[in-house]
């Protein structure tokens, strides 16, 4: 927005811009499927070996850093969201501002 507010060229930063934003929101999608396998994964094996994980025999499967990471994982994605739309929001507002008939 900077360089299109100054008059420059941005198609040098927009291209790179885009595909980094593609391939960071299609990572955290894709952290966000394994984390969330991982803590099914962890669940259905203390439910299954619920009865060994009382008696001592087997070790209960942790989930909390798995939880905890699926949050942040989360949190990223909104922020994300939230600043793609904002920059969205202020081209269109800038290209409305440009191109409006002078009085």
């Amino acid at each position: 927005l900077w360089l299109l507010r100054r008059g420059r060229s941005f198609w040098f930063a927009l291209i790179p811009a885009v595909a980094m934003m593609v391939t960071t929101c299609t990572n955290l999608v894709l952290m966000l499927r394994g984390f969330y396998a991982a803590i099914q994964a962890a669940l259905a094996f203390n439910e299954e070996h619920a009865a060994a994980i009382a008696a001592g025999v087997a070790k209960a499967k942790p989930i909390a850093g798995n939880v905890t990471l699926m949050v942040a994982d989360i949190v990223i994605m909104v922020i994300t969201a939230y600043l793609l739309v904002a920059g969205i929001r202020e081209l269109v507002r800038f290209l409305r501002k440009r191109s409006a008939p002078a009085e």
